[in-house]
């Protein structure tokens, strides 16, 4: 499991991670997230790992 919200958590979640964990993110950020998350293990010929959000803004509750 890769923590973190940033490009390099992303990366290293899809080179060598089994999961990735978003946080604190918006319901958007974690859509985003995941796709770039789908296109880098894609470009290491891997399947996207899996992923959980920890905590979430508090403008995300509605």
């Amino acid at each position: 499991m890769i923590a973190g919200n940033g490009r390099k958590a992303l990366r290293r979640a899809a080179e060598c991670g089994d999961g990735w964990a978003a946080i604190g993110i918006s319901p958007g950020q974690m859509a985003s997230g995941l796709a770039a998350l789908g296109e880098l293990a894609a470009q290491q010929r891997r399947p996207r790992p899996g992923a959980t959000v920890v905590g979430v803004r508090s403008s995300a509750i509605r």
